[in-house]
């Protein structure tokens, strides 16, 4: 029986051991990926941020500046779509802005400055498409014939300094949604950390108090066990008085044919002690006499 609860304890305690193990080994598998999504974060942010860059974008062929001004426009919550590659009738992108009015725009990558003609096709794709407004966006300048124009016929221009502005403003709020979440990502390995430390002093608590409730249990179960044996003893007549903690017990004995009186220590479970005097007597004890 002794042996049963004992290993039933140790069943429960390995158990909880366990469950502390894997509690442990999810928090390193969370902080691990939580690390790895920091860093692919990061890397992201930073490639937005050199795609951004109008040095980058002056590299870029016209249908990938067309793309790049559309994730610009799209950020900033303009709704787009793009005309036909062919027949465009003056217009790129046809959209609304955030305050809902519709616009046509020409997007012009080139090396040198813009000139009227740009201005004049999207003029006439305003009326085509039925618009509010007309925009002409490029990477350069425009020359002074093409701004006179944009001007009577009421048409926005971006040219290279507008662009780097709408550019740097996207930078610096990606950077800002890079230090929140890198904020919020932090306090979840603060966090992890925290649930770490309770596991592993829970893990240490566990296995002292298991410590203790076993020595608890088998003491329990061995002043159980001396109860049992008492009980049996006074079934059979003997007298248990012996039977305490220790397991031994100090009788005095007087010897019938010398009449010596000697003091000797027996096990307290032996109910009838055979003992050989110094004189050469042997005697039969019973341990019903404590010092």
């Amino acid at each position: 029986m002794l042996i049963r609860i004992a290993l039933g304890v140790f069943d429960g305690v390995f158990l909880v051991l366990f469950l502390i193990l894997v509690g442990i080994l999810t928090v390193e598998a969370i902080k691990t990926r939580t690390h790895r999504e920091q860093d692919i974060l990061a890397a992201q942010a930073h490639q937005d941020i050199v795609n951004q860059t109008i040095e980058h974008l002056d590299l870029t062929t016209g249908i990938e500046f067309e793309n790049a001004i559309i994730k610009l426009l799209t950020k900033e919550e303009w709704k787009l779509r793009k005309t036909p590659s062919t027949g465009d009738f003056g217009a790129d992108l046809i959209g609304s802005n955030p305050d809902g009015e519709t616009w046509a725009i020409q997007v012009k990558r080139w090396g040198k400055p813009v000139g009227p003609k740009a201005v004049q096709e999207v003029v006439a794709s305003k009326a085509h498409y039925q618009v509010d407004n007309a925009m002409v966006v490029t990477n350069n300048v425009y020359t002074s014939g093409a701004k006179k124009l944009a001007s009577s016929n009421n048409v926005t221009l971006w040219d290279r300094p507008m662009l780097i502005q709408h550019l740097s403003q996207q930078a610096s709020i990606e950077r800002e949604k890079q230090v929140l979440a890198e904020r919020k990502l932090q306090e979840k390995l603060e966090m992890v950390a925290l649930e770490k430390r309770k596991l592993e002093k829970a893990r240490k608590e566990t296995s002292s108090s298991s410590s203790l409730l076993l020595r608890q249990t088998l003491k329990h179960l061995t002043v159980r066990e001396l109860s049992i044996h008492k009980k049996k003893l006074r079934r059979r007549g003997e007298n248990p008085t012996q039977i305490i903690e220790s397991r031994s017990v100090w009788v005095r004995f007087v010897c019938p044919a010398c009449m010596k009186e000697q003091t000797i220590n027996i096990p307290s479970s032996t109910s009838l002690f055979n003992f050989q005097c110094e004189c050469g007597k042997p005697s039969r004890i019973r341990p019903n006499v404590k010092s």
